[in-house]
């Protein structure tokens, strides 16, 4: 759950460069078709599930480890789990595999998400054709990874800022950072703050204060603190006022998002989320 906090350096991308390259990883079963994957147990399993989704009639383990040029034995083993965790079933008599019942609640909810996520792009198209910059969707990440950007909506024009889906904003971003913080508990938001360098002992009664108004107003702004060429507001899109179901952030340029428009543009994406919380409660009825 995520409470009190920061909003973000979604700006913190002017086309970045991609992240380093990530530890060799291995070969799915040793094919070179497949792409490298660094949990190949789990990409065993995805290829399995795939696989029963073009068998209606199910399938053995003999048929589909062949099928997938898998091993017997490790293919036994990950069916069994896979059944054990509903996400197949196994005929009482014989030793066929189906898909199972925890998919479909999978399916369900992934279309409940999907549904969200459709809304959200189409409510923030009407206000990227409006201002002419870039507004971001992010999430936040586990145990205090950050701010990952799931999804973006982009301006007609070719000077815009632009920062890529899958970049990782950290907490100690000014806009989308502070955002989050905002909504923590204040004894997790301040150990964070030390953790990452954001405040000293004489500082934090001033920082709690900041994180009561941004709390308060529904948005956070950066004028060039995280880079200095580029400005940013985010608010948060919540359940109950309470739990982050996700971030808007809109960035830019300092000549093109001006600093003294922070504040107007902070005031219309907080109420767009609040009109979008609405929509995601009306859903869920």
């Amino acid at each position: 759950m995520t409470k009190r906090a920061p909003v973000g350096r979604t700006e913190s991308e002017i086309r970045v460069s991609e992240p380093g390259p990530a530890p060799k990883a291995e070969l799915v079963d040793g094919d070179p078709d497949m792409p490298p994957n660094p949990a190949p147990a789990v990409a065993r399993a995805v290829r399995i599930v795939n696989y029963l989704l073009s068998s209606p009639d199910g399938a053995g383990v003999t048929e589909i480890a062949q099928a997938l040029s898998m091993n017997k034995s490790t293919c036994f083993d990950i069916l069994k789990t896979l059944t054990a965790f509903q996400v197949l079933t196994k005929h009482s008599r014989y030793a066929i595999y189906r898909l199972g019942p925890l998919l479909v609640q999978w399916g369900m909810a992934s279309r409940r998400q999907l549904s969200g996520r459709t809304h959200i792009r189409e409510s923030l198209r009407t206000l990227v054709s409006d201002i002419g910059l870039i507004c971001l969707v992010a999430q936040v990440l586990a145990d205090e990874q950050g701010i990952v950007v799931v999804d973006r909506v982009e301006p007609a024009r070719p000077d815009v800022l632009t920062i890529p889906v899958g970049y990782v904003v950290p907490l100690s971003a000014p806009a989308m950072g502070r955002v989050v913080l905002s909504y923590m508990d204040e004894p997790e938001a301040l150990r964070i703050a030390r953790r990452l360098n954001m405040i000293n002992g004489s500082q934090e009664s001033a920082f709690l204060d900041q994180m009561h108004k941004i709390r308060r107003v529904g948005y956070a702004t950066s004028a060039g603190e995280f880079r200095p060429e580029f400005n940013a507001v985010a608010a948060a899109i919540t359940r109950g006022n309470a739990e982050i179901i996700s971030l808007l952030c809109i960035a830019g340029y300092t000549h093109h998002l001006l600093a003294a428009d922070l504040d107007r543009l902070g005031e219309r994406l907080s109420g767009l989320a609040r009109e979008l919380e609405s929509h995601a409660s009306m859903a869920s009825v």
